[in-house]
């Protein structure tokens, strides 16, 4: 069995390239010409293209059951006109091109697309539950995550698709919590906004699964929420953050107001959050290793 991959240098991607190492799957990834390959595990054929546009790369979707698909330029800077056309158009014009190359290539075959999306498809849904059956936002995020998916699904009559709704990755050296620990280590970690906002997470591990789990069950396709069946305020994430590195937490929330100043508009990705239920996993079977937060956490930032 072979896997073409996308985006397999980042945080996802490196540690889901190990594991279908791992399991025997003989994987091949797309890289850009700037990338380093030797960022890639061991093992993983390299092949250089721009995963935006057609180019001799589609040859080797053509030997190659599963496709992956987690390109696209990271959501956490500070927006402008251009910055929001990068985010975009990474995700979109990468799926776009990868499902053509799959039907030009592998109609009639048996193939499988796990293509990225994220919860922000559902934009800022309140206290209601979310599952794969709300309908989409209407913010920024959301708009381009329903043309991010529309992409994949394009894909429908050469694979079966699984679009995969990330929650926050979190895991070890890398993900959002890169970013959060060393304020927390200083025991100045505290909620953002008004903390309520709902706090979709997922471990790395469980994430990791979930994949081997969409390839080896032919029935599951469609969009599927990859997060915790626990969804937790931002204060809850936020305290048992501080708890698991044994940090005080006595600062008061950061007010939205400063947080607008200091990150613009993508300050609403961490101001508003989704409820979200895997709801089509817990209906297929899937079993978490990590449903709690304070467990998940003590296990990424222990030193073992």
């Amino acid at each position: 069995m072979k896997v073409f991959i996308t985006g397999a240098t980042g945080f996802v991607g490196s540690r889901l390239c190990k594991k279908l190492l791992d399991e025997g799957i003989e994987v091949i990834a797309l890289i850009r010409g700037g990338e380093i390959s030797n960022a890639l595990p061991s093992g993983v054929t390299p092949i250089i293209g721009n995963p935006m546009e057609d180019g001799s790369w589609y040859e080797a979707v053509a030997d190659c059951d599963i496709a992956i698909n987690l390109a696209g330029s990271p959501i956490f800077t500070r927006w402008s006109e251009q910055s929001k056309k990068l985010i975009r158009e990474s995700r979109v014009f990468t799926t776009r091109s990868l499902a053509n190359a799959l039907i030009r290539h592998r109609e009639g075959k048996k193939t499988v697309l796990i293509s990225t999306s994220a919860t922000g498809y559902y934009g800022n849904t309140g206290e209601d539950l979310v599952d794969e059956h709300t309908p989409a936002g209407s913010d920024f995020l959301a708009k381009t995550a329903q043309e991010w998916e529309s992409s994949a699904m394009a894909a429908k009559s050469a694979a079966r698709v699984a679009i995969t709704r990330f929650g926050v990755v979190l895991g070890k050296n890398g993900g959002a919590l890169k970013a959060m620990l060393p304020a927390f280590k200083l025991n100045l970690g505290s909620p953002l906004g008004s903390g309520r906002q709902w706090f979709p997470w997922i471990h790395i591990d469980d994430l990791l699964e979930i994949f081997i789990f969409i390839i080896k069950n032919d029935k599951i396709e469609g969009p599927i929420n990859c997060t915790s069946p626990e969804t937790v305020s931002n204060r809850d994430f936020s305290q048992a953050l501080a708890a698991a590195l044994d940090k005080s937490y006595f600062l008061p929330p950061v007010p939205e107001f400063v947080l607008k100043l200091a990150l613009g508009e993508v300050s609403t990705v961490v101001l508003q959050g989704q409820r979200t239920v895997p709801q089509k996993l817990l209906s297929n079977g899937f079993r978490f290793k990590y449903t709690g937060i304070d467990s998940a956490l003590r296990d990424i930032v222990s030193d073992k």
